[in-house]
């Protein structure tokens, strides 16, 4: 008997060693680690990083509780059968956390901030910048950007009234780069926080760099917009071939511009909670000639916020919408754009649009299960823009563009601009069995940069709608001074810049598509395949349908030609199909005609009808 429980035994541990060879268990705390350990339960190690440079293909990395400050770089690829695995231990928001905060401030041993100006409760301490910062949060609340100190003090994004005057939010940073010191001012009434820093956890992320060092140790510059160098996110997956990694449970706060970057193929980001990160999941390229596209990226139970941009800017318009120096911008909710136009000479580096959700997507990616909340933009044009500037060659390649990606049951709630926008480089995206709730501009498709505009779009089996509260109070807040009626929200916005046809880029005049043969001015319209809305319920209290902008408002296509945009088999309550009363172009025919260039099919029309303003609804039919 003991002679078989000892040929047991050691087949037992062969196997086991056997499968240890293959597959280990690699352990890291923050606390109580060190990288000169095992890297065991016992003996983890101290960093994530030791970690990635240890791991080979089919073994985990389980990362204890704790503040991780640090850049993690991995290299290792694994299998379909065996991929690399980093997870938390324990995926609770903020449990185990990756941060690019300044250490010196985030753990603030020492009361690090001053009282600068005890009046305004403005607040500084020193920190060396050469740049404006990304992101600064309080307690995980997102900061606004002043562009000036005298913004700071005023609430103001300058101080002149002229056309680029906005009203500011009432928490905000301004970081004084010739000298050296960054400023705070936190909401008086202590809705977030204490109004001192020194009372709250302070997460400052670092720069947005503009050149990167590749593995020869060359500079190289960083793409402006789309680019990202080795500090601007905290995790990256670069490898030669596909990775096969999965990242699960990790809070993901204040990179340099986003959470994680994948410059590979097959990688899932999954459970992961994004704080204060300006993009949550890039891919593309780092800087200019690197072309590459990032395919069959799986994100999938993320939590993505930029919490409190919508809360702050609809209460920064209740409290402003009669202020004529305010209102005399027509658009005075998009301060967190932060361009030379909205915002004081603040870069598109730093926008809230050139971020989002995800960024620079390529081929194949799915997006499923994810909570977008509290945003300007949930998922921006970045998401669908790998590079700065297209180049024939560029055109050509089929692989250098955003193509093929599904996304399903996510849920978008309170962006102040767009759920989504799916413009510039896009081919191929199935949008299904979402839920979309309160945005002014629900769904974006304005053209430009395309291949050669976004085509091939199936938008259906989702829910959209406005409530009440919300779409009555940006009818009354958000309208121009000289309007006389309000301005509604809308669920989807299309058009097409007549930059484009007066000024084409090099690449729009190549073949096989040709702006002046294939696009008309008397009938733009999409690619063939276009955007087809179907089978959606779509429910909104003061929202129009559509907002028609660019060459889809101003064109009068021919009773045959369409703009390939369909709608079929859609459940619509709405105020009316279509912004404005002047598009006479735009009205609804008979069933299945082009109708004002828009294709419709057995939809069911309801009028919203609001007892102070029955004036306002139409019953449409069905159609």
């Amino acid at each position: 008997m003991k002679k078989y429980i000892c040929a047991f035994l050691f087949a037992a541990f062969f196997v086991l060693l056997r499968t240890s060879a293959y597959a280990q268990d690699f352990y890291v705390d923050a606390a109580q680690g060190s990288d000169s350990a095992q890297g065991s339960a016992l003996q983890p190690f101290k960093t994530i990083q030791k970690a990635a440079d240890t791991v080979k293909s089919g073994d985990t990395v389980i990362v204890r509780e704790g503040v991780y400050y640090e850049n993690v770089k991995i290299t290792a690829s694994g299998t379909e059968e065996k991929p690399i695995v980093f997870r938390a231990e324990n995926g609770e928001k903020g449990k185990t956390v990756i941060t690019g905060a300044d250490k010196r401030i985030r753990e603030n041993k020492n009361n690090v901030w001053e009282l600068f100006d005890k009046e305004k409760n403005i607040y500084r301490t020193k920190l060396e910048r050469e740049n404006m910062l990304m992101r600064v949060l309080y307690n995980d609340m997102d900061l606004y950007m002043y562009p000036t100190y005298e913004g700071l003090e005023t609430y103001t994004t300058i101080a002149q009234k002229d056309a680029n005057y906005m009203a500011g939010l009432k928490n905000g940073y301004y970081m004084d780069c010739e000298n050296g010191y960054l400023y705070v001012r936190l909401r008086k009434d202590e809705k977030y926080g204490s109004v001192n820093p020194n009372k709250n956890r302070m997460a400052v992320s670092p720069e947005r760099c503009s050149v990167y060092t590749d593995k020869d140790k060359t500079q190289k510059e960083v793409l402006a917009v789309t680019g990202i160098d080795e500090k601007s996110s905290l995790i990256s997956v670069e490898t030669e071939n596909a990775a096969n990694v999965v990242l699960y449970g990790f809070t993901l706060e204040t990179p340099g511009f986003a959470g994680v970057y994948v410059r590979a193929s097959n990688v899932t980001v999954s459970n992961c909670f994004f704080i204060g990160c300006a993009c949550g999941v890039k891919g593309g390229s780092k800087y200019l000639y690197d072309m590459y596209s990032s395919d069959d990226v799986t994100v999938e139970y993320c939590d993505y916020t930029q919490a409190p941009t919508f809360d702050d800017i609809f209460e920064m318009m209740k409290e402003n919408y009669k202020n004529p120096d305010v209102r005399r911008r027509s658009n005075y909710w998009f301060l967190k754009k932060q361009t030379s136009s909205a915002a004081g000479n603040l870069t598109a580096g730093v926008s809230y649009e050139s971020g989002g959700f995800v960024g620079s997507m390529g081929k194949r990616w799915i997006l499923r299960n994810n909570y977008i909340h509290n945003c300007f933009d949930g998922m921006s044009w970045y998401a669908n823009w790998l590079y700065n500037d297209p180049t024939p060659d560029e055109f050509e390649n089929p692989n250098k563009w955003s193509s093929d990606y599904e996304m399903y049951e996510n849920r978008f709630e309170n962006c102040i601009d767009n759920f989504l926008e799916t413009e510039f480089n896009l081919d191929g995206a199935d949008i299904h069995h979402n839920e979309f709730i309160n945005s002014p501009d629900g769904f974006s498709l304005q053209t430009g940069r395309g291949k050669p505009f976004p085509t091939n779009i199936r938008f259906h089996h989702n829910i959209m709608y406005n409530d009440y509260d919300f779409a009555k109070a940006w009818y009354t807040y958000a309208s121009n001074e000289n309007l006389k009626s309000g301005k509604m929200a809308n669920f989807f916005k299309l058009g097409i810049p007549t930059s484009d046809f007066k000024n084409p880029a090099a690449h729009m005049k190549n073949e096989p598509w040709d702006y002046e043969r294939d696009m008309p001015k008397n009938n733009v319209r999409l690619s063939d395949g276009g955007l087809c809305i179907y089978n959606n319920t779509i429910y909104g209290p003061y929202s129009y349908l559509f907002n028609c902008i660019g060459f889809f408002a101003l064109s009068q296509p021919s009773e045959t030609d369409n703009h390939n945009v369909s709608l079929k088999n859609n459940i619509i309550v709405s105020m009316t199909k279509f912004e404005g009363n002047t598009r006479s172009w735009l009205n609804i025919g008979d069933a299945a005609e082009s109708l004002g260039g828009f294709l419709y099919s057995n939809n069911v029309f309801l009028p919203y009808s609001d007892d102070k303003s029955p004036q306002n609804s139409y019953m449409f039919g069905k159609y």
